[in-house]
C-alpha cells in the first residue's frame, strides 16, 4: 500500500474520541468539516465518482478478505487506520457493525452555486426535522434528476449518520443546501424559477405542471405545511389525487410521487 497504516488500539485515544464526536454531534462536523459514513457500498459509490474519503478506519480481523476498496483508496491518498473490535464499536453508527467507515470532506456548496438560471428541477424541503424522510428526499431527488436540494431551516443536520444512511449514496450524487426559506426563495426568484408546492388543497392537479422546465417544487410538513416565506412566493399550488377518504402522504413519499410525474412528463 502506498499510504502508511496507522493502528489504534485503544478506545481512550483521542482519535477515537474526535470520530466520536464528528460522528454525533453537527457542530463538531461543521467545525471539523468532515463527516462519518459507515459502509463498503458507500464509500464504492464515492469512489466510483471520485470521492475519496480524508481517513479510513476498518478493523482487518472482521473482514474475512481485505476489501478492494482499502486498496482503492490508499492510491486516492486516503488515510488508513486500523482499528480493534472494541474501538469500532465505539466510534460506531450502527447496531450490526459493518467494520468498515470513512471521513469524509463536507461540500461547500451554496445557493449561488447549485442554482442554475434558467435551468433545471430543484426540490424544496421545508419543516423537515426528521433524519430518515431527509435521507429518503435526497434519495429521490437525486434518483429522478433533480439539480439540488434546497433544505429550508429549521431541519436536522444534513450529515446526520440517519440522513446519511437514508439517502443511499444521494450525498455524492447531487447536492444539498441548508438555508433560511426566504434565501432559498431569493435565489431562486434570481435565477428566474418558478416555485410551485404541494398543497392537498392545490388548485391544480399534480398531472397539470406538465414537466415545466426550470421549476422549483416545495414540499413541507404533514402537518405544519410549507414554510411561510416559501408558501407566499408560489407561482402555483397543486395537489396529488387521494382516493379512500385519505387525504396525504408522507413527505418522503410525496417527494417520490411528484418527482416521478414531473420527469414523467418530460420524458414522454
Amino acid at each position: 500500500m502506498s499510504n502508511p497504516l496507522e493502528r489504534i488500539t485503544s478506545t481512550q485515544n483521542p482519535y477515537v474520541k474526535k470520530v466520536v464526536a464528528v460522528r454525533k454531534d453537527g457542530l463538531v462536523r461543521t467545525q471539523e468539516g468532515v463527516f462519518f459514513l459507515e459502509g463498503e457500498r458507500s464509500i464504492e459509490e464515492a469512489l466510483a465518482r471520485n470521492i475519496a474519503p480524508i481517513e479510513l478506519i476498518y478493523v482487518p480481523r472482521m473482514l474475512e478478505t481485505e476489501p478492494p476498496v482499502i486498496e482503492k483508496c490508499s492510491k486516492a491518498g486516503t488515510k488508513l487506520v486500523s482499528v480493534s473490535k472494541d474501538v469500532y464499536k465505539k466510534i460506531s453508527d450502527t447496531k450490526n457493525p459493518i467494520w468498515i467507515a470513512g471521513l469524509f470532506e463536507i461540500p461547500n456548496y451554496s445557493l449561488p452555486k447549485v442554482i442554475k438560471k434558467n435551468k433545471g428541477l430543484y426540490l424544496i424541503a421545508t419543516n423537515v426535522q426528521d433524519p430518515g424522510n431527509l435521507g429518503t428526499i435526497w434519495r429521490n431527488a437525486a434518483c429522478f434528476g433533480a439539480e439540488a436540494l434546497l433544505v429550508g431551516t429549521p431541519a436536522c443536520d444534513l450529515y446526520n449518520g440517519k440522513v446519511l444512511r437514508a439517502s443511499s449514496g444521494a450525498v455524492f450524487a447531487i447536492p444539498a443546501v441548508k438555508a433560511r426559506p426566504k434565501d432559498i426563495v431569493s435565489a431562486l426568484q434570481e435565477a428566474d424559477i418558478p416555485i410551485y408546492g404541494a398543497d392537498v388543497n392545490g388548485k391544480l392537479l399534480l398531472t397539470e405542471l406538465q414537466g415545466k422546465t426550470p421549476v422549483a417544487v416545495a414540499l413541507g410538513h404533514e402537518t405544519q405545511g410549507i414554510h411561510p416565506d416559501v408558501e407566499r412566493c408560489l407561482a402555483g399550488s397543486f395537489r396529488i389525487p387521494m382516493q379512500n377518504d385519505m387525504d396525504s402522504l408522507n413527505v418522503a413519499a410525496t417527494s417520490a410521487v411528484v418527482l416521478y410525474e414531473i420527469v414523467r412528463n418530460r420524458i414522454f
